[in-house]
């Protein structure tokens, strides 16, 4: 093999492990976005429960009117 040869299969080598790594990243970047996409929408719902309970409270403690 020529020197040109071995030098195009080491840099297709280098192509090959860089678009693989590349996906691994993104693999890992997409499952931490979804991890916290979960736990948002978790502290969504328990904003929106506490806004409920302070709501119903209130409700309950206003005077009627006269």
């Amino acid at each position: 093999m020529t020197k040109e040869t071995i030098a195009i299969a080491a840099l297709g080598l280098s192509l090959i492990a860089a678009v693989f790594g590349f996906g691994v990243r993104l693999g890992t970047l997409t499952e931490r976005v979804e991890q916290q996409n979960r736990q948002l929408e978790l502290l969504n719902s328990e904003v929106r429960a506490i806004n409920n309970g302070f709501i119903n409270w209130t409700m309950r403690h206003t005077e009627p009117p006269r």
